[in-house]
């Protein structure tokens, strides 16, 4: 999938929702005031506002990472990159991020919600099942599931499962490559005994997959979620013209600001290597890109990308991984992605 906005057209650098919610609708026709919420556009501003505030936290830390030499030992690694009795600021600043993000779908969930009637009186029974049955809300709700369900997986397991963000560096003589993974703790039977024997601490088996050796470099993990912002929003506005798009009358809002924000970020994302991990060179590419006239600001998203080149890695270099754990005074045996 390839969006291009161009700033050639009013507004046009702005997720494309925005564009549709700043059409004025009928009060009789939005069910906003029963569920206590804003009106659409101003649940939509709000959302991208605190998510594109979580990226530029996370890029101020990735970016002031990047300066770094590369690492030859433990020790050349930056006091703030390392797990003492704080976390250091780019996990805080990361865990922000997702939780935003988590934040922001379940916003464009409540957006659609407010196009229609409540299903039933008892709020119980409001599910997102019952929403579902409008098939404009389901067409959506599916289009969108497979970053939803990406999004709410590491999340949730945060929240509930204790799986805490680490830090996973890859270096070689020439190069960083910044990633993280999601923790948990796996119980894992002696393969002679068959009895569970072992804690091991390392990428969850739910989020990374197959083996728990993986992990998410931030040069495509910010590129995708970037990406899906945008992609996100293509699903939302076609649902929300199906749902009361003849209904709307035309309203000039400026997003002026708005558009500046989500340029700025771009670019910075833009600017990051695109030094993915192993498997990760294997994943569809998610890229970002902003093409520059004389006349016109371009904003070219891809996803998957079916023409990006990602620049080879020499098999036969020297790579070094770092890892930094705080210790519970009871596990002792760790899993570091990679390492199969």
């Amino acid at each position: 999938m390839i969006i291009e906005r161009k700033s050639t057209v009013t507004g046009s650098i702005i997720p494309e929702i925005l564009e549709v919610l700043s059409a004025e609708f009928p009060i009789t026709d939005l069910y906003n005031r029963d569920l206590k919420l804003r009106q659409p556009l101003g649940i939509y501003n709000v959302s991208l506002m605190t998510v594109l505030a979580s990226f530029e936290n996370v890029l101020d830390e990735v970016e002031k990472f990047l300066l770094n030499k590369p690492f030859a030992k433990y020790e050349d690694l930056p006091d703030e990159w390392r797990e003492g009795f704080h976390e250091p600021k780019l996990l805080v600043n990361q865990r922000t991020l997702l939780y935003s993000l988590m934040e922001h779908m379940e916003d464009c969930f409540n957006i659609l919600k407010c196009f229609v009637p409540l299903p039933s009186p008892d709020p119980l029974k409001r599910t997102k099942k019952a929403y579902c049955k409008h098939p404009e809300i389901n067409d959506c709700v599916t289009a969108v599931a497979p970053y939803y369900d990406h999004v709410s997986n590491i999340v949730n397991h945060s929240k509930h499962n204790q799986g805490r963000i680490k830090t996973f560096t890859i270096s070689t003589d020439t190069m960083l490559m910044p990633g993280y993974f999601i923790e948990s703790c796996e119980h894992i039977k002696d393969p002679v005994t068959g009895i569970i024997t072992w804690e091991v601490l390392g990428p969850s088996s739910i989020i990374h997959t197959p083996n728990r050796d993986t992990a998410f470099s931030f040069a495509r993990d910010l590129r995708f979620h970037f990406v899906n912002i945008y992609l996100v929003s293509m699903h939302l506005a076609v649902a929300v013209n199906k749902l009361a798009g003849s209904k709307a009358s035309p309203r000039i809002i400026d997003h002026s600001k708005m558009a500046s924000q989500l340029l700025s970020v771009a670019r910075r994302i833009e600017k990051l290597p695109n030094y993915f991990f192993r498997d990760e060179v294997l994943m569809p590419v998610p890229t970002v890109k902003i093409i520059e006239t004389a006349t016109t600001t371009e904003l070219r998203l891809a996803y998957p990308d079916p023409i990006a080149l990602l620049p080879s890695l020499d098999r036969g270099k020297k790579y070094m991984a770092f890892v930094s754990y705080r210790g519970d005074a009871v596990s002792v045996s760790i899993h570091l992605p990679y390492m199969l």
